[in-house]
């Protein structure tokens, strides 16, 4: 929010500028040709912050450790799963098939310096995609691989701006992709956390416990 309103304050700024300097084009030029110079590059950096701000909203702030998916299978034939991931943030469910043993959240987390964190910058996190995955080498080589976009990037990219040009936002600590994978079994659920830390999954039924059970023995 602090973010947007500094964008508008910027941009209108600019634009007050540039139209300013457009009034007085033909009686004063030079005084003009300032107004308009600052006027444009104002405008140009509020819009382009106002783009950054449309991607920061698209981020969920990471505060404490809280559930942010659930997902259940129902096995159709070997190696192939219905899954259900519901995400309570958006209030939706998602029906997807996945081929493989396992299945992979993967997730993005920004986390910031601790002066950051002061001025009110929450670690950020945005899950990315769901992958079926095969436990054997061989299968994950040859076998087809089923893999869902889990959010897009509306507004500038914020994290395709951080990995090209880290150096011009000195207060962010860490970028980084993070993933938790654990094995499908029909009728198993599991519950997906998020800390600061990253990704934590957790069997939610007697099916999935026994799976795992299984899978880590």
């Amino acid at each position: 929010m602090i973010l947007t309103i500094t964008a508008l304050i910027i941009a209108l700024l600019g634009l007050t500028l540039l139209f300013r300097g457009i009034f007085l084009l033909l009686s004063r030029p030079v005084k003009a040709s300032i107004f308009s110079a600052t006027g444009g590059f104002l405008s140009s950096l509020g819009l382009a912050l106002l783009a950054l701000s449309i991607n920061f909203a698209s981020y969920e702030r990471l505060v404490n450790e809280r559930q942010i998916a659930t997902i259940s299978f129902y096995q159709l034939a070997p190696q192939y799963f219905s899954a259900t991931l519901h995400l309570p943030d958006e209030g939706i469910a998602r029906q997807l098939e996945l081929r493989g043993d396992d299945w992979q959240l993967d997730a993005k987390v920004l986390k910031w310096h601790g002066y950051a964190n002061i001025v009110g910058l929450d670690a950020l996190y945005k899950l990315d995609r769901l992958t079926g995955r095969y436990q054997d080498i061989d299968q994950q080589k040859s076998e087809p691989i089923t893999a869902y976009p889990l959010t897009l990037e509306p507004g500038l990219s914020l994290w395709h701006y951080i990995e090209k040009f880290p150096h011009l936002l000195p207060f962010v600590d860490a970028f980084y992709g993070n993933a938790v994978f654990l094995p499908m079994e029909d009728k198993a659920e599991y519950k997906i956390f998020i800390t600061q830390s990253g990704l934590i999954a957790r069997p939610a039924n007697p099916a999935a416990q026994q799976t795992v059970k299984n899978w880590s023995s």
